[in-house]
């Protein structure tokens, strides 16, 4: 087989095997595991196992159930509101400082609980209420939160700083202006 019809195959392959209801990811990889099995030396195999072990083994990897499970109990604390209330006492003179507060309140929940739903909920439900009564629209007082949300990735952060990816100059094209000049850093 030339490689245009492996690709093709392969293509139809993983279409078939998701329209069967298993998940991507391991529709993806059963199919990638058995191309590599037929079509390619007996080593990937290996070096998939391999792989795969040296990820699992990877100590950056085992912060995240623990960032989740701590992102669970912050959430679940009155944290949320405490963080807002303070940080809304220390912006009131400035103009929209309900709207700073919470956007900052929203980027340091998320950084310390790694949760975006844990944020959302933590600071929307003291947050949103405190906007809508100084009369910001639904919308906008929402789009407060997101916008805070997505300041700090939290988990997210790990995964795309322990992949390839992770590379600071990739990371929303601000490398440079992060003083990063080409060359990227890996947490990992």
């Amino acid at each position: 087989m030339n490689e245009l019809a492996i690709g093709l195959s392969y293509g139809a392959a993983t279409l078939l095997v998701m329209f069967t209801g298993m998940p991507i990811a391991f529709a993806l990889g059963t199919v990638a595991v058995t191309f590599m099995y037929f079509f390619m030396p007996a080593s990937s195999l290996d070096m998939v196992t391999q792989n795969v072990y040296e990820e699992m083994a990877s100590i950056t990897l085992l912060s995240i159930p623990l960032f989740i499970l701590k992102g669970a109990a912050i959430g679940r604390s009155p944290a949320g509101r405490d963080l807002y209330s303070a940080l809304h006492v220390w912006m009131s003179k400035v103009p929209g400082g309900l709207g700073i507060a919470n956007v900052f309140a929203c980027a340091l929940f998320a950084a310390m609980a790694g949760s975006s739903p844990a944020t959302c909920s933590a600071i929307g439900s003291a947050g949103i209420p405190e906007m809508r009564k100084r009369g910001y629209s639904p919308g906008f007082a929402a789009g407060l939160v997101t916008c805070g949300v997505l300041i700090l990735a939290g988990t997210g952060s790990f995964v795309h700083g322990r992949t390839g990816a992770g590379e600071s100059r990739h990371f929303g094209g601000l490398g440079p202006l992060l003083g990063d000049e080409g060359g990227g850093h890996d947490i990992g």
